[in-house]
């Protein structure tokens, strides 16, 4: 485990960016097709409703990421870090908050502990590189790029 984190932590700026978006859009597929099997219903059915196309893009693609990365990676890191957790520990503890936080219904909850301890792990790899832009970028972009998924499916 601890190579596969350096080797994270090690890469380049994009590649890094582009893994944990990747890791982000397997997690929704995922939780999308069970919840769809489950329940019938997509994962995102009547959790969010915006005036316009505009409301929602900013939203998700500029104050979620923005406010939730503050909340839920940088603040929550700095707590967590006078305690002198593991890393594992402050991933599991970020991924429990940002579900809590996005509890719309059971599968998103589960759906985004898991998003929230990708996010999570995506900050602390990167202390020191811009640990609060990554994590931004990351999250607006799996934002935008489900966005764009559900308005042409």
């Amino acid at each position: 485990m601890d190579k596969l984190l350096t080797r994270l932590r090690n890469l380049n700026t994009v590649g890094f960016i582009t893994i944990m978006v990747g890791l982000k859009l397997i997690n929704a597929v995922f939780f999308g097709i069970l919840t769809k099997q489950l329940t019938g219903k997509d994962i995102e059915d009547s959790v969010f409703h915006f005036s316009s196309k505009w409301e929602e893009f900013f939203v998700a693609c500029v104050a979620a990421p923005l406010l939730e990365t503050l909340l839920f990676q940088q603040l929550l890191f700095k707590l967590l870090q006078r305690f002198k957790m593991k890393f594992i520990w402050m991933v599991v503890i970020g991924g429990l908050l940002f579900g809590f936080a996005h509890s719309y219904h059971l599968m998103y909850m589960i759906d985004t502990f898991f998003g929230g301890m990708i996010l999570m792990s995506c900050y602390i790899l990167r202390i020191g590189k811009h640990p609060f832009l990554i994590t931004c970028i990351v999250h607006a972009l799996f934002n935008f790029i489900a966005l764009m998924l559900n308005s042409i499916g």
